[in-house]
C-alpha cells in the first residue's frame, strides 16, 4: 500500500504545507513529512506540538479499510492524526469542519445546480459516515479512542 505521505501538499482551496514542529522529539515519524491539508489540521498540529499533555503524535499514520455506503466498495481511510497523552491514553483523530459532520438538508429549490450540490454533499456525508464507523470500530479493537475534532475544539471551545 502506498503511503499518503507521498502525496505532497498541493494548491487547492485549502491551506496546505509541511508543518515544522517546535518540539520535534514529540513527533513519531519523519519530521520532514508532517503534512497538514487544511488550516484546521495545521491548528491541530500546533496543539499536539505545544500541549504538554501530548507526549507523542503523528500525522496520517494509519490506513483503515472501510466499505463505503456510497459505492459499496472497499477503500483506505488515512486517519488525520494519532496522539498519546501523558496518562498513557492514545487517540486517533479526524479533523473536520462541523458543517461536514451534519446530514445535508434537501434543497428547497429544485434546480439542477441545487440538486447537483445536494448530491455531492450526500455522497461526502455517506463516505465520511463510513470512514468514521470504520475508525470507531478500529479504535475499539485496538484500545484507542476515536475523536472527531471540529473548529469548536480547535479555536476555543474546549
Amino acid at each position: 500500500m502506498a503511503s499518503i505521505k507521498n502525496l505532497k501538499p498541493n494548491n487547492t482551496r485549502y491551506e496546505q504545507a509541511y508543518y515544522i514542529p517546535q518540539n520535534p522529539h514529540k513527533y513519531r515519524g519523519d519530521i520532514n513529512k508532517i503534512i497538514y491539508r487544511s488550516s484546521y489540521e495545521k491548528r491541530f498540529c500546533q496543539i499536539c506540538d505545544m500541549d504538554h499533555r501530548v507526549v507523542q503524535w503523528s500525522s496520517e499514520p494509519i490506513a483503515i479499510r472501510y466499505t463505503s455506503l456510497f459505492d459499496g466498495r472497499q477503500h483506505n481511510y488515512w486517519i488525520d492524526f494519532w496522539f498519546k497523552k501523558d496518562d498513557g491514553s492514545e487517540y486517533i483523530v479526524e479533523v473536520k469542519p462541523n458543517m461536514k459532520l451534519k446530514k445535508p438538508k434537501k434543497p428547497k429549490k429544485k434546480t439542477v445546480k441545487s440538486q447537483e450540490t445536494y448530491n455531492k454533499l450526500v455522497k461526502e456525508y455517506l463516505v465520511n459516515y463510513s470512514k468514521f464507523e470504520a475508525a470507531s470500530n478500529f479504535a475499539k479493537q485496538t484500545g484507542l479512542k476515536f475523536l472527531i475534532v471540529d473548529e469548536n475544539y480547535l479555536f476555543g471551545i474546549r
